[in-house]
């Protein structure tokens, strides 16, 4: 999903950027030296993901958005997990949703509310690749799974 939104800026910057190099060259060669770097740091934080998964210990939850930022939950802080949930309930008031551009697959639900850099949520919207692997590695660490 994340490639697709790389492929479009790569296609809007050769076609914008050639009419407008074409037209007026220092405005033209300006922006796409602007978007040639803002391409490269896509790709660079697309490939970060790979570096920076999710991972989770017999204590400790981190979630990751690549490079970008993560979150760290304690496993106990977490009462259930959630494959379905109400329409719109991931980007609602106490809802932190780390995932970047793709509808999550799992909802954290939290026995207590915790600070992140939105304010203070008691769910967590994340989407995982291997759902079922996670699903019972979060059983067999007490959260059940719903």
């Amino acid at each position: 999903m994340v490639w697709a939104l790389a492929a479009l800026a790569v296609g809007e910057m050769l076609v914008v950027h050639l009419f407008l190099t074409l037209r007026w060259p220092a405005v033209g060669w300006t922006l796409f030296g602007l978007s040639a770097a803002s391409v490269i740091w896509l790709v660079l934080w697309i490939r970060s993901f790979r570096h920076f998964p999710h991972t989770l210990s017999a204590d400790q939850l981190h979630l990751r958005t690549g490079s970008l930022r993560g979150l760290t939950i304690p496993v106990s802080a977490i009462a259930s997990v959630s494959s379905h949930w109400a329409s719109g309930e991931h980007k609602g008031e106490g809802a932190a949703n780390v995932v970047p551009i793709a509808y999550p697959n799992r909802m954290l639900r939290l026995n207590a509310s915790i600070k992140t850099r939105k304010g203070l949520c008691d769910r967590i919207a994340l989407r995982v690749d291997d759902a079922p692997l996670f699903d019972s590695a979060m059983e067999r660490l007490g959260s059940p799974v719903r």
